[in-house]
């Protein structure tokens, strides 16, 4: 952790319960950002809904994280999940997304051997809604995007050069 510290921010990435997440903040005392899996349900593997788990860490940390990511999760469930929290602050503490491109649920997804993903336009589709809908300034692709996947995703946003992602970061705590 303490070679970390040099960078501007570290990602806790891929966290899939609360008690893991407070784990690892309680090894770094530098800026970071904690990227949660969530279910279409909108829980963390725990059972924790997003909200409350947002809520919980910054509450119990001294030092409350940048701001919240969520990682390989497709599009959809993404969609479902975060609909699931309802009108939640604790949403606009959600800095980043990174869709898989398989439907399946990722529990269920670590444990196939044979990857199947949704086309570039689907994908794109939903990750485009999930930007516009919770205005989620950072997104991108996380398990099974490829080119087409990403550059499918720059033209459903308009391909608009980035704002400052940083910036956007720091505004939102």
């Amino acid at each position: 952790a303490e070679e970390l510290s040099q960078a501007g921010f570290v990602l806790i990435s891929t966290m899939p319960a609360v008690s893991e997440a407070l784990g690892m903040l309680d090894a770094v005392e530098f800026p970071c950002l904690v990227s949660f899996v969530i279910t279409a349900a909108g829980d963390l593997f725990d059972g924790t809904p997003l909200r409350d788990a947002i809520a919980r860490i910054d509450d119990a940390t001294p030092r409350a994280p940048l701001g919240y990511w969520i990682n390989c999760v497709h599009p959809g469930a993404l969609l479902k999940g975060l609909a699931a929290q309802g009108d939640s602050p604790a949403l606009r503490r959600i800095v980043g997304v990174q869709g898989n491109t398989s439907p399946l649920d990722p529990r269920e997804f670590s444990q196939v051997s044979e990857f199947a993903d949704d086309s570039a336009a689907v994908f794109a589709g939903a990750m485009a809604q999930v930007h516009r809908r919770f205005s989620i300034p950072v997104v991108g692709g996380c398990c099974g995007t490829r080119r087409e996947h990403l550059e499918e995703l720059a033209r459903a946003l308009g391909a608009t050069p980035a704002r400052e992602p940083a910036a956007r970061i720091r505004a939102r705590r």
